[in-house]
């Protein structure tokens, strides 16, 4: 059961995703009672903690209730919002292909040859 700090935390995320100029994150927990100290360093933490969470599904903030809406927006949207719908759903299900990163380190003074870097970036490329 949240607490009344999340339970209002919750209300003021939802007014807030509402706002011409949102509030970050430190401020919201501050506007809800929150000291800066704790602000500055949970406010992540708060946010997504079960209590938050569950004060938001209390009030239809829930993976249900945007499941549904993603899918009258791909029904009946106008192009560009069923492309962001479908989009969505993508991510969700997972369907896109895994994102890749490598991160090397090459010594200076390795002396490679061009072949030899090439062969490298291949190597690299492939996994």
């Amino acid at each position: 059961m949240p607490t009344p700090k999340q339970q209002k935390l919750a209300e003021e995320l939802i007014e807030n995703s509402q706002r011409e100029k949102p509030l970050n994150k430190k401020a919201l927990l501050e506007k809800v009672g929150y000291t800066t100290n704790v602000a500055e360093s949970k406010a992540s933490d708060i946010i997504e903690s079960d209590g938050v969470l569950e004060a938001l599904a209390n009030l239809g903030f829930h993976e249900d209730s945007a499941k549904r809406v993603v899918a009258e927006i791909l029904n009946t949207g106008e192009d560009n919002n069923r492309l962001k719908a479908a989009d969505m759903i993508f991510k969700v299900q997972g369907s896109y292909a895994p994102e890749k990163s490598l991160n090397m380190n090459v010594n200076a003074n390795a002396n490679l040859t061009s072949e030899q870097v090439a062969k490298i970036n291949q190597i690299a490329l492939d996994d």
